[in-house]
């Protein structure tokens, strides 16, 4: 049995080096065959789940690629790394409104190679608006991955292809197709769903409402963002066990000579008033 899952395996890598190395076939549904003559369609289903269950985030991210197939297999697997994710839209309405960050989180797999986010917790609910302005616009996209002790940042600015918000309407999106010759992070198309509404007072304001996120899996592959968008590794530092002794010794320490200081310091104060009552009763006894 071990023999046969190895040769499988083999198989399979096979398969997605001979595709990764070939332009990407989104959707295909093209058989393709290892230097051995097998082909795709020859390996049960149940041994492809067992070695698509033993490879990591790299490889899936090809399996998706390959056929309909490995991606519907492939794609589910994919979502402890889409839970480490936060999807971060940059919208503005000028010349009022800056630079305001739109937080989104990992909901679920949808259908047609989609990966869904919802509002992040932690973000604001809503955000105001001038009606009398021109309509808001999103002029970039940051992907925040959390991996173990590091966080990952990838920046893509559409600043050449501003993506427009209308507030008449209730979804406005990137689409991929077109920029056909774009590859890449530029590549994958995403929508933004949201609700406008208006304020009880005056015409002049609206509030938007975020509702959810929703992009192509490949602009969560690290590999694909790398490649068209800037990147930026934050470390954050764990102190070694030794150190945290060490750390709680000094404090210790620290804390031992602030009680010595407050008792010298108490000593010296309790002699000073003895020392001016002696001088006053000397004092009066002259």
């Amino acid at each position: 049995m071990a023999t046969v899952l190895f040769q499988q395996t083999s198989l399979i890598q096979s398969l997605v080096e001979q595709l990764w190395n070939s332009k990407p076939h989104h959707y295909a549904n093209t058989t393709f065959n290892s230097e051995s003559g097998a082909s795709l369609s020859n390996l049960p289903i149940e041994l492809i789940e067992l070695i698509i269950a033993h490879v990591d985030t790299e490889t899936l991210f090809k399996l998706c690629r390959v056929n309909q197939l490995l991606r519907a297999l492939a794609q589910p697997r994919l979502i402890n790394h889409a839970q480490q994710i936060t999807m971060r839209l940059w919208i503005h309405q000028h010349p009022l409104v800056s630079n305001k960050p739109l937080d989104f989180t990992f909901s679920s797999c949808g259908d047609n190679n989609r990966m869904l986010f919802e509002p992040s917790r932690d973000a604001p609910t809503s955000l105001t608006l001038q009606a009398a302005l021109p309509p808001p616009q999103i002029d970039g996209c940051t992907i925040l991955i959390k991996v173990h002790n590091t966080r990952r940042i990838y920046s893509i600015s559409y600043k050449d292809c501003l993506v427009p918000v209308p507030l008449e309407q209730n979804i406005t999106g990137y689409k991929s197709s077109e920029n056909v010759d774009v590859d890449g992070a530029y590549g994958c198309g995403w929508n933004f769903s949201y609700t406008i509404r208006d304020d009880d007072r005056t015409s002049a304001i609206k509030y938007l409402y975020p509702k959810s996120f929703s992009c192509d899996t490949d602009l969560l592959d690290p590999q694909v963002l790398i490649s068209s968008s800037s990147e930026k590794v934050e470390q954050q530092q764990q102190p070694k066990e030794e150190e945290k002794v060490e750390s709680h010794d000094e404090k210790k320490k620290m804390m031992m000579m602030q009680d010595n200081e407050d008792v010298n310091s108490s000593s010296w104060v309790t002699k000073i008033v003895n020392d001016t009552m002696t001088s006053f009763y000397r004092w009066l006894s002259a």
